[in-house]
């Protein structure tokens, strides 16, 4: 009987310590086998309970405990394989802002933090010498502590190859291009850029397939038309030309407006460099110079461009244009309603030219203006702008070439009214040889001083004086208010002496003297 008590005791005993041991046990398992309760979780229990109050019913973050960072991590691939150095980038969603950055390893792998619960677009951006297309997934959101594991695989991208040359195919190197994206809208985007090698050559590598307008970034050398390709690879020869680049603003000088709409002409000689429309007083254009441009010529400075501006209802100020910092003025096409009267102070009329410039008080631009002879002597007519003005008048053909200021108000019902006296003194008409169409005189004026030797002896003196030079057309030249004195009349004369060369030269002279009265009537030799 006692034997079968002591089994009968152990067995008792190893049960009762199961008993006590297994809760803590049978715990700790499974306290091991799952993940820590979130934040989240223990809210939504404490709300299954019936809710908690105070510091219980408050998380970790709103106790202003550190909440644990986001985290980005996965692979890019492309076509051939694990992708080395692509940028890896979080922008603020909606936004260029970057909020986390990192590159992708030797494998491919790349990891980031990001902050939790702000939205993000997560960027992969491969460099341009891959050739493969950009990927991009917007508007993610990560919680504290959550990852996300995002796997891509770039596709290969379209490519536009080609070649530079001149207009006479030889390569042009350095030359920076852009591609952009046509849109039927015209609010293309760029899609890439590249620049020539010293052969001409470029490559633009990661474009979507379709068209692209290329376009240079380099101020010397433009397109001579527009150019439109297929990004397929396929590599094509493009020519470019020089360039010069057109700024420029037109405004009303009445009003200081812009003109609305107007048309610009440059011309180079008897050469069309560009013909284009300027809307809202502004044209911004690149010109490109005609091809066949001589070779020992493409490395100098392009040759003058005279600019043409015609606006519905205006008129252009000046011959060229009148363009002062870029802007060319034009007014509003008037009868004429000014009149200049010059008189020489002895009543004689002045038959020349008149240059007359005029300067707004209100805008202080400056500009000249054309005024015609009237069919009575010294009386020339001509149009000014409505408005308050500075007027200076050069008399072209007279001996003194100071310019006479003078003030002028025009406006509706107003005209204006300018009397010009200039000094008075003799005449000469010059008259070119026979069959000439233009030839050029001189006048230079001599001072005779006599100075006294003593023992009744004097010496001569002769000084030449201020020089004037005068075109003679194939109507001549008059040359109105010589102040009285004797005069040298020549032809200049221009000859290249060689060495060992002996050359006679005969220069035609021909001395007059003038007083206020004098009129000489001189035909110039051949």
């Amino acid at each position: 009987m006692r034997r079968l008590l002591l089994p009968a005791a152990l067995v008792v005993a190893v049960v009762a310590a199961l008993a006590v041991l297994w809760p803590s046990w049978s715990e700790r398992a499974r306290g091991s086998s799952r993940a820590p309760p979130r934040a989240d979780d223990a809210a939504r229990a404490r709300s299954a309970m019936g809710g908690a109050t105070g510091d219980e019913a408050r998380t970790g973050a709103d106790r202003g405990e550190p909440s644990a960072p986001a985290r980005v991590h996965g692979k890019v691939t492309g076509p051939m394989g694990e992708l080395w150095g692509a940028r890896v980038v979080a922008y603020r969603a909606g936004s260029g802002e970057i909020l986390a950055e990192t590159h992708t390893n030797p494998e491919g792998a790349y990891a980031m933090e990001v902050e939790p619960d702000v939205a993000f677009d997560l960027a992969i951006e491969p460099s341009d010498l891959t050739g493969l297309l950009p990927w991009r997934r917007e508007s993610v959101t990560l919680r504290s502590g959550e990852e996300m594991d995002e796997q891509v695989a770039l596709g290969a991208g379209a490519v536009v190859r080609g070649r530079l040359v001149d207009e006479h195919g030889d390569p042009v190197g350095g030359v920076a291009l852009r591609a952009i994206a046509e849109d039927p809208s015209g609010r293309g985007a760029v899609a890439g850029s590249a620049k020539t090698n010293t052969e001409g050559a470029f490559v633009m590598r990661g474009l979507g397939s379709g068209r692209y307008v290329l376009e240079t970034l380099d101020p010397s050398w433009v397109f001579p038309a527009p150019v439109s390709v297929n990004a397929d690879g396929r590599g094509i020869d493009l020519v470019v030309v020089p360039g010069v680049r057109i700024d420029l603003v037109v405004k009303d000088i009445e009003t200081g407006e812009p003109v609305p709409a107007f048309t610009v002409r440059a011309t180079s000689g008897d050469l069309l460099l560009l013909e284009a429309e300027g809307r809202d007083g502004a044209l911004s254009q690149w010109a490109p110079w005609p091809v066949k441009l001589p070779r020992r010529e493409r490395w100098q400075a392009p040759p003058p461009v005279s600019l043409d501006i015609v606006a519905p209802g205006l008129r252009r100020l000046g011959s060229p244009p009148a363009i002062s910092r870029n802007v060319a003025w034009m007014a509003p096409v008037r009868e004429p309603n000014a009149t200049i009267r010059v008189a020489f102070d002895g009543g004689d009329p002045y038959v020349g030219e008149l240059l007359v410039s005029i300067k707004s008080k209100a805008s202080a631009a400056v500009v000249s203006v054309p005024f015609e002879r009237d069919r009575e002597g010294g009386l020339f007519r001509g149009a000014l702008p409505w408005g308050d003005w500075e007027v200076g008048i050069l008399a072209l053909g007279a001996y003194r070439t100071d310019s006479y200021p003078a003030e002028a108000r025009t406006g509706p019902g107003l005209d204006a009214s300018i009397p010009i006296k200039l000094p008075g003194g003799g005449t000469i008409l010059f008259t070119p040889p026979a069959g000439a169409d233009r030839t050029t005189a001189y006048l230079r004026q001599v001072q005779e001083e006599s100075r006294d030797l003593g023992d009744g002896r004097s010496l001569s003196v002769t000084h030449e004086g201020v020089e004037r030079f005068f075109g003679v057309p194939r109507e001549g030249t008059r040359v109105q208010g010589i102040p009285p004195g004797t005069y040298w009349i020549g032809v200049p004369r221009r000859m290249e002496i060689l060495p060992g060369q002996f050359v006679t030269m005969t220069a035609w002279v021909r001395q007059v003297t003038i007083d206020a009265d004098s009129f000489e009537e001189i035909r110039l030799p051949e």
